[in-house]
């Protein structure tokens, strides 16, 4: 067991007058922490800026204050300002401790950002579990060294140049992964917040969709564009859910935050009708919100009419085109 402290950070930019309503927690950092705790870190913490509402200065007061050996930080295009501002506040007051970025803007923009904030000490790009596990051994339990570590990127050379390593394949079975665990919910409960619950079913889109980065994200170092749980992993997650948070009214929606939860056509289909008999079969109380396609339920009148008997009570769904 390695004590590690490691503190992972969701940049937020908050206003003075920051309204949101049951805003969800971070599942990309949940997965990290829980995968990291499986492979023996058991100092790991989160602080979610965007699901407890806070501002930049009190992450980093936080952070201060537990001075943990290793941060990182995930953002959004949007966030980044925020993200670069924190890693600024944090190495004068923290020298030592190593920053690492993590997320999608900085998977794609990873060699702009290490040559502009050299607070930056590495980039985590695309799927990170597996990246920022062997990332952590190399800084702390003479792992693999730098170089041979894919999916991540650094400075090296007598001029310090941003270098990126080869990527990294994607995970081929996520029902693997432990699930996520909940930290931000329990410290949202504490300080009497209701973030959303939230629940990933999948990683990427079988779409090749050409104004999208859904398929391309998770699996940028190759591997199948869409990676599907089993029914059964989701079922057994959302009864665990349901049994710790589901008391009362607390939690009556799960919110789904899968790019396409139907997937495939014919193999999407299968798997989402064994969902909704799973959870009828255990006849789990809980209502669900899902994202698809357009044509997901083509002429799937009686699957929709199932779903909807197991707790679908809506779905989001992009506009691809603007003719049928």
């Amino acid at each position: 067991m390695r004590h590690n402290k490691i503190v992972l950070v969701n940049a937020h930019r908050k206003s003075g007058d920051y309204v949101h309503n049951n805003p969800t927690e971070h599942l990309g950092l949940a997965y990290l922490t829980a995968y990291l705790r499986r492979e023996g870190y058991s100092n790991v913490e989160i602080i979610d800026g965007y699901a407890l509402g806070m501002s930049t200065e009190a992450i980093f007061e936080e952070l201060r204050q537990s001075r943990p050996e290793l941060v990182g930080v995930t953002f959004e295009y949007n966030t980044f300002g925020e993200a670069a501002r924190l890693a600024a506040m944090i190495k004068p007051a923290l020298p030592d401790t190593r920053i690492v970025f993590g997320g999608e803007h900085a998977t794609y923009a990873g060699e702009t950002i290490l040559k502009e904030n050299k607070e930056v000490d590495f980039i985590v790009r695309g799927e990170g579990e597996v990246t920022l596990f062997e990332l952590c051994e190399h800084l702390f339990a003479d792992g693999k060294p730098i170089g041979e570590i894919s999916g991540v990127a650094y400075r090296a050379g007598p001029f310090l140049e941003p270098r990126h390593n080869c990527d990294r394949s994607a995970i081929e079975d996520i029902n693997t992964l432990p699930f996520p665990v909940r930290d931000t919910l329990e410290r949202a409960l504490r300080e009497g917040r209701r973030p959303a619950i939230s629940i990933l079913g999948s990683r990427g889109c079988p779409a090749k969709c050409s104004f999208c980065n859904a398929y391309k994200f998770f699996n940028i170092g190759g591997g199948a564009r869409w990676r599907p749980r089993t029914p059964e992993n989701i079922v057994d997650e959302m009864e665990h859910l349901l049994a710790t948070y589901g008391h009362g009214e607390l939690y009556p929606v799960v919110y789904f935050a899968d790019e396409n939860f139907v997937g495939p056509r014919r193999t999407g289909l299968d798997r989402a009708r064994r969902f909704a008999e799973l959870l009828l079969e255990r006849e789990l109380p809980v209502e669900y919100e899902i994202f698809c396609r357009t044509d997901s339920f083509n002429d799937q009148d009686e699957l929709v009419a199932l779903l909807r008997k197991s707790g679908l009570i809506s779905v989001l769904m992009g506009i691809e085109a603007g003719s049928d």
